[in-house]
């Protein structure tokens, strides 16, 4: 039984301290809504981060537009690591009018279906699927596509060179086994070559003129452009730069040779692989008279 002294040193020490210890609801309320975010905070989306679209050419002109194939997106939900039901869900491609695609609902999973699909179906888009306790999760997933070459007018010439496989990468890996074996083997990985098509200008081009080149294009993620001349790269206060396009200024028969426009990206073919080169070139022969 503590003494009147005593109790008024405890309520001395007790009172700087009394906002540490906040009521029995109060710290009830507090454990639950730890309990509530920590809960909320390991749901998060799962699904195939991203896929590899095939362009059915690598140019695209008014009379022949280019398509791509792709399987599909998969956007799912998952608590510490296991899955979660969910009742609805749906995918919106960033960077467009954002309209939302409704997704279908297979094995637990949103899908939406690619197929084939217009050239600029290739890009970021945002899942978000609803479970079935209401809650919403998003996540992020991509369409990544080789560089392609937009032109304004068609095109009446074949590709220079069809697409072939080339050696990409080679190493050796080595699997052992303390009681079975131990054996090194050579893997290669090969990806298509991407067709280089050729631009022919209709007639010569007159001295003294000025001459703008185009060359717009689309993959994903965006290529980035870097024209030559002849196979080098392009120098002197003659050219002028603007967007996608160059112009040469004042021709005169030094500029007469052929120039390319090279578009290209990079992405790794399949999730957790290294990044790979991809490249479409577009060839302008400019003679000068």
């Amino acid at each position: 039984m503590l003494s009147h002294t005593d109790r008024q040193l405890l309520l001395t020490f007790a009172l700087p301290f009394s906002f540490l210890i906040p009521p029995l609801p109060m710290t009830l309320l507090l454990i639950l809504c730890l309990f509530s975010y920590a809960g909320a905070s390991s749901l998060r989306a799962v699904g195939n981060v991203a896929i590899v679209a095939r362009a059915t050419h690598n140019i695209h002109t008014p009379s022949v537009p280019v398509f791509i194939h792709a399987t599909k997106l998969t956007c799912g939900a998952e608590h510490l690591g296991e899955a979660v039901a969910i009742r609805g869900g749906e995918f919106v491609r960033e960077g467009s009018d954002r309209a939302p695609f409704e997704a279908t609902l297979a094995r637990n999973k949103a899908v939406l279906e690619i197929g084939k699909a217009p050239l600029r179906s290739a890009g970021r888009y945002k899942c978000e699927v609803i479970t079935s306790t209401g809650d919403a999760v998003t996540g992020n997933l991509q369409i990544y596509l080789a560089p392609v070459i937009e032109l304004e007018h068609d095109v009446d010439e074949e590709p220079t060179s069809e697409p072939h496989a080339v050696l990409l990468q080679k190493r050796t890996v080595r699997v052992s086994s303390p009681t079975h074996f131990n054996k090194t083997f050579s893997t290669s990985c090969t990806r298509p070559q991407p067709i280089q098509y050729l631009h022919m200008t209709r007639e010569a081009q007159k001295k003294g003129t000025d001459l703008t080149l185009d060359c717009n294009s689309y993959g994903y993620p965006q290529p980035f452009l870097r024209w030559e001349k002849d196979g080098q790269p392009l120098e002197g206060q003659s050219y002028s730069y603007e967007g996608d396009s160059i112009t040469i200024k004042n021709l005169d028969h030094s500029h007469s040779g052929v120039y390319s426009c090279h578009a290209e990206n990079s992405f790794p073919l399949f999730v957790g692989g290294p990044s790979m080169p991809h490249q479409t070139t577009l060839r302008v022969p400019i003679h000068v008279q």
